[in-house]
């Protein structure tokens, strides 16, 4: 049987992976693309995703699973993160996994 906190982890561990799964359908078959039965674009789909992952982080703050993160928290983590997206950038390009005619806003 689950603790209250392992059913939200588990919940939130749930919506990262279907972000993953829908972020991969996005790049396999486009963006814009609609499967067969559904109503949704595969973008919109992974936009619904992550609104359900944000719920589940929003049941946990207020469940003391973590602590509540602010829009200062965003930026100043988000300030770290810039110089290794980058790279990582920078890398693809160098690879030829990026087309160099397209650019990415940091």
């Amino acid at each position: 049987m689950l603790t209250a906190q392992q059913y939200i982890l588990t919940k939130i561990a749930e919506e990262a992976t279907e972000i993953a799964q829908r972020a991969l359908k996005a790049q396999q078959f486009g963006i814009d693309q609609i499967e067969p039965g559904q109503e949704l674009d595969n973008g919109e789909r992974l936009e619904n995703e992550f609104l359900d992952l944000a719920f589940w982080v929003d049941i946990a703050q207020r469940n003391m699973v973590m602590a509540p993160m602010s829009k200062d928290d965003f930026t100043a983590h988000r300030r770290t993160k810039i110089p290794t997206a980058l790279k990582m950038l920078m890398l693809a390009l160098s690879e030829g996994q990026l087309a160099p005619s397209d650019s990415i806003e940091l």
